[in-house]
């Protein structure tokens, strides 16, 4: 029994009371589909920004191409103005080298361009270089699907003089 249902009401009272009575929430079923199409929405955000941070890494013999710049086995000289390369690799062909040449103290990356050096094989650059110190190999890769080129920034070889 509800004691206010004899008591008079005010003016405002009954106008309150009859908006109450109108207002409903959504349907259990629909709130479920709400929040599940958001967590679906929010897990492709996720999965894209993941994909895109933890995407393919660079590739060569299908194995990353850290492991290719680890293994690489060449030789530097440089005399007169000329830089001698050889690819002692026995399967790994060099595509390109990153001379550093020290100018006032400092060790100044130089790109030597396409070398092109297959397995085995030895070529001479010419170069004009102020005290060439070090050779970077340059290889080339796969990154999703595309050929790349990528430098062994932590695989510096010496040049002998």
């Amino acid at each position: 029994m509800d004691i206010n249902k004899n008591r008079k009401l005010f003016k405002g009272e009954k106008i309150k009371y009859t908006r109450m009575k109108e207002k409903r929430g959504i349907s259990p079923v629909v709130a479920t589909v709400l929040l599940v199409a958001i967590v679906v929405v929010v897990g492709i955000i996720i999965f894209l920004w993941a994909s895109g941070i933890f995407g393919e890494s660079e590739q060569k013999f299908g194995e990353a191409i850290t492991k290719s710049c680890d293994t690489i086995a060449i030789s530097a000289s440089y005399s007169g103005g000329s830089l001698q390369v050889s690819n002692d690799d026995s399967r790994i062909p060099l595509y390109g080298l990153i001379v550093y040449d020290e100018q006032d103290g400092n060790l100044v990356p130089i790109d030597a361009g396409e070398v092109g050096l297959a397995p085995g094989e030895s070529k001479e650059i010419s170069l004009s270089l102020t005290d060439p110190k070090q050779v970077s190999p340059v290889l080339k890769g796969t990154k999703d699907g595309s050929d790349i080129t990528y430098t062994c920034d932590k695989r510096k070889i010496d040049i002998s003089s």
